[in-house]
């Protein structure tokens, strides 16, 4: 059996950490070249930086500021899929009903899929964007407490996205939430409110990996 574990949940509302947490516990229960992670995030910066016939159209885009269209996000997520690992942990993805759509045409009836809601009011995710901050030069995000980052000692700055926070909180609201409700079309979903822990969560979702 095959898992595909979703991580929902409005922009900064700590899928981050969770997958931290849930990355560390995966690794001690089974073999780490089995559990591989899914962003659409980094799959858009590789490609970009990898300068192929793909890349160069993501960067036009982006340079152009325009959205990357869901064939392409879709492609990219198709492609990381076929990968070899037992668990696989997506992030970002599927964040329009297309995507999502194109999301169940690729599952089998090997792959289990459990989706993750992460569900923080927008107040609580403003309060903690405001003091977000990532490495200029190792991409670690961290706090605004630390002058510089904790793990390289690289420069913190604001994410490019996090000056936007609103406009993407107002953007999952109207796109996104809804899936929500066609998750359990699909596989298992498990909601958990913001004042539970990671470790929590974490708990819950390695127990459906281990029955």
């Amino acid at each position: 059996m095959n898992f595909i574990i979703i991580l929902f949940g409005a922009p900064g509302c700590g899928k981050g950490h969770l997958w931290s947490v849930l990355q560390e516990k995966l690794h001690k229960l089974f073999n780490p070249r089995d559990v591989g992670y899914i962003s659409t995030g980094n799959l858009i910066r590789d490609e970009i930086a990898r300068k192929s016939e793909l890349g160069l159209q993501i960067a036009e885009l982006v340079q152009s500021g325009f959205l990357i269209s869901d064939n392409i996000v879709d492609s990219l997520i198709a492609n990381a899929l076929k990968a070899k690992q037992t668990i696989k942990v997506l992030d970002g993805y599927p964040r329009t009903n297309s995507q999502f759509d194109s999301f169940v045409s690729q599952i089998d009836e090997d792959t289990e899929v459990i989706a993750v809601f992460r569900d923080t009011p927008e107040d609580i995710i403003l309060s903690r964007i405001a003091k977000r901050r990532v490495c200029k030069d190792c991409k670690h995000t961290h706090t605004s407490d630390n002058a510089c980052c904790p793990k390289c000692g690289g420069e913190s700055i604001v994410r490019e996205d996090d000056v936007v926070i609103t406009s993407r909180i107002e953007e999952f609201k109207k796109h996104t939430l809804p899936i929500w409700n066609r998750m359990s079309e699909i596989g298992i979903t498990l909601h958990f409110v913001c004042d539970e822990s990671s470790e929590a969560i974490t708990k819950d979702i390695t127990s459906l990996l281990i029955e």
